[in-house]
């Protein structure tokens, strides 16, 4: 293998007087000195097939990347057992009910709604490759059915892939490159906000970039076990989403580009028996994986449905590249400030230059990255165009390129100390006290830090929306979750509920409300046939549909929504008549700490609670019985 020098002259013995420790041979702590030896010893060695690095800047790499990791998962878990609002973040319990009729149907096709019995092929979700519903399936089994374990995958995807930032810039730069790296992935509004979105991006970026990781370890060791944790990665990637194959075709060929066809002078020698036959799994793995998917796709009769899904994505892809970016900019500088589109823009020509000036093949890792982000976000035009999160391939590209131009200034930079005369050049004398390597990683935080400021409060904005930002008509529906979970201990579980018709029934729905079947645009006037419950927004209903409510069951009006129970008793034993209204209301309050963090950090914890004020309301308008509540009303709705 190629060696590779140190960024700074001494750093192979610089820091060689602190691994020294003396034993405290008395009172019998001889092992326990020689232990703690072995271990700082351990902690602060440099690898030599690594580049080399002093053991201050591996300490303080190891830091920023710890810190940014820890970050990424302080972040992802906010909200980790919360409710699931309307908007992309609901993609996440669709995949979860789908994962639960795994189980429930004994089949490895995914269904997303709930049903009682279903038919072979109609109700099977094939858009995909299945990785995301088998992962939550064995989530599920394993610790039960939770809001958290449905967001779980998607934490452990986040936080990994910025250790799997720092592993791969470490391997092809160093220590500060690969920190700046993964804290420039930790910082961006695109990863942050989307960091507990289990769907198809950050499975696929995770396996995108453990299979980097594990490729740039084997040519640097040679060890067969770094080509295994390579193969996992792409199998990873491709059972998720159809995108890691355009990365996976680039990846592939590039293996075989340098193993087979570029000459070993230019990046160094390989292993070749090793090397092909970890080429050779590459591809059978990659190419096991489309049969398969193929097969299930066959299978399940859902092939022609999934060609039309790409011709509908793809739709309107001819429209001019600067047309479609320009009637994005919003979305985009959503995701990507300012800052991180001119930063992700340099470090492309720098990242082709260092291909070949530097001649070593870890260089290339981002451009597999690059091309599937870029196909991914321009060919598919109709998903981009109603997805925010499009564009999150384009988030490992950018950390990568960070650490790419963050090893190219500390190239220059001490190429300027070294070789310009000191009073000859002004640069000279304002370099030379600094550090290249640390004046480079200086350098490069402040823009970082600024994109992380515009993380943190794109994140709040994310929860707030459900995902979807600026997007129209943005509800997150949380307090018609509310009042339907309030209702259900009083339902069997074969009841359904149907929704009157200008409602949408979104994916989180039937997770909040499984396993009752619900059936989506009714009209009031059905049967008990349809439905046991019908479920009414009065803001979206006529007069004549609240009154044809009020006669078809027992009505249970939960602030402005209708809960009309169709095969109820003539009514409970201490409530009101058959026909009368029965009122309730929210009782809400601002969230206690470990609330706001691990439930809801942007709505109030809300209660049903029996309101006599709504009942004496409801009445009154239907002309129905309704003596006024004794004592004050508390609240400015009561007053109202």
């Amino acid at each position: 293998m190629r060696e590779r020098k140190s960024s700074e002259p001494g750093a192979a013995v610089e820091g060689a007087s602190y691994l020294r420790a003396s034993t405290p041979a008395w009172l019998g702590l001889a092992p326990l000195g020689r232990y703690w030896t072995r271990a700082r010893a351990s902690c602060f060695r440099v690898d030599a097939t690594l580049p080399a690095a002093t053991p201050r800047q591996e300490s303080w790499g190891r830091a920023i990347a710890a810190t940014s990791t820890f970050w990424m998962l302080l972040v992802a878990c906010w909200g980790i057992n919360g409710f699931f609002p309307d908007g992309h973040f609901a993609a996440t319990a669709g995949i979860g009910t789908a994962a639960r009729n795994m189980w429930l149907f004994k089949t490895v096709y995914p269904i997303l709604h709930n049903t009682q019995a279903p038919l072979y092929g109609s109700p099977y979700y094939m858009h995909h490759p299945l990785g995301d519903f088998w992962v939550d399936a064995i989530f599920l089994k394993i610790f039960g059915e939770h809001n958290w374990v449905l967001r779980l995958p998607a934490v452990l995807y986040s936080t990994l892939s910025v250790a799997l930032v720092y592993r791969i810039g470490r391997a092809a730069w160093g220590p500060l490159p690969g920190a700046l790296a993964a804290f420039a992935y930790a910082s961006l509004p695109m990863t942050m906000g989307f960091s507990n979105f289990h769907a198809l991006e950050n499975p696929v970026i995770f396996g995108c970039l453990l299979s980097s990781w594990g490729y740039a370890r084997f040519v640097q060791t040679a060890r067969g076990r770094f080509a295994a944790v390579s193969i996992v990665g792409l199998l990873w990637a491709v059972n998720h989403d159809w995108a890691p194959y355009l990365w996976a075709i680039a990846f592939v060929g590039w293996l075989f580009v340098r193993g087979f066809v570029v000459s070993s002078d230019w990046f160094g020698p390989l292993p070749l028996r090793a090397f092909g036959r970890y080429w050779g799994l590459m591809c059978g793995a990659a190419m096991l994986s489309l049969a398969v998917t193929m097969a299930l796709i066959i299978d399940s009769g859902k092939l022609s449905e999934l060609l039309g899904m790409y011709g509908s994505r793809a739709s309107g892809n001819g429209t001019p590249i600067r047309q479609v970016l320009a009637a994005r900019h919003v979305w985009i500088a959503f995701m990507f400030p300012g800052l991180a589109i001119v930063l992700g823009k340099l470090a492309l020509p720098v990242i082709i230059a260092r291909v070949f000036i530097r001649r070593n093949e870890l260089e290339i890792l981002p451009l597999p990255i690059l091309l599937m982000a870029i196909v991914q976000y321009l060919h598919f035009k109709q998903g981009a165009d109603i997805h925010i999160f499009w564009p999150h391939y384009f988030a490992p590209y950018f950390a990568l390129g960070i650490g790419a131009l963050t090893a190219s200034l500390t190239e220059l930079l001490t190429w300027v100390q070294t070789r310009w005369p000191p009073r000859q050049r002004w640069l000279h004398r304002l370099t030379a006290q600094a550090s290249p390597p640390w004046a480079a990683a200086a350098v490069l935080a402040l823009p970082l830090l600024l994109i992380g400021k515009d993380g943190a409060s794109m994140n709040r904005l994310a929860h707030e929306t459900g995902g979807r930002f600026n997007s129209s008509m943005i509800q997150s529906d949380l307090d018609k979750v509310a009042a339907l979970r309030w209702f259900l201990p009083q339902l069997r579980p074969t009841d359904k509920i149907a929704f009157h018709s200008p409602l949408t029934v979104h994916w989180a729905l039937d997770w909040d409300l499984r396993p009752h079947v619900l059936v989506p645009g009714q009209p009031v006037s059905s049967g008990a046939a349809v439905a046991r419950v019908l479920f009414v927004d009065t803001r979206y209903a006529t007069a004549a549909d609240l009154r044809d409510a009020a006669k078809s069951g027992r009505v249970i009006a939960v602030g402005h929504y209708w809960i009309v129970d169709r095969a109820a008793p003539s009514g409970p034993p201490s409530g009101p008549p058959s026909g009368l209204i029965e009122g309730y209301s929210f009782a809400e309050r601002e969230p206690r700490l470990w609330e706001w963090y691990f439930v809801d950090g942007t709505e109030p914890i809300r209660k049903v609670a029996a309101d006599p004020w709504v009942t004496w309301e409801w009445r009154t308008l239907l002309g129905q019985a309704a003596p006024l509540p004794a004592g004050e009303p508390q609240t400015l709705e009561q007053i109202r």
